[in-house]
């Protein structure tokens, strides 16, 4: 493998509802899968609600304001991770959520997804 190249890669993938009623709770899914043969050492998921909105519940997950954090350690391929978290929505009927999730390992693998 060259200088910058690494045995394996991140699947991540955001599910959320796209409508949500003024001031109910919003689900956020984050599912997470290391692709190769080695695991990821230091994995760390990190995903930004939306301006306005706070985590309820975050599945173990520090939250800091607006932006939720995992400390996962060492990532085993193949061996998907769910990680769940409930948000107050702003109160604006029919409002669009986007969040915007980022995995990194500590050798610097990344993925990014809205």
């Amino acid at each position: 493998l060259g200088a910058h190249e690494f045995p394996y890669s991140f699947a991540a993938a955001l599910t959320t509802a796209d409508l949500v009623g003024a001031g109910a709770p919003q689900a956020y899914g984050v599912e997470l899968e290391l692709r190769g043969n080695l695991g990821a050492p230091g994995t760390v998921v990190e995903l930004a609600l939306p301006a306005g909105t706070t985590a309820i519940t975050a599945d173990g997950g520090a939250v800091d304001g607006t932006t939720v954090r995992w400390q996962l350690g060492e990532l085993a391929p193949g061996l998907p991770r769910l990680l769940d978290v409930r948000a107050s929505a702003p109160a604006l009927p029919g409002q669009r959520f986007t969040a915007d999730l980022r995995v990194v390992s500590a050798e610097g693998v990344e993925a990014r997804t809205s």
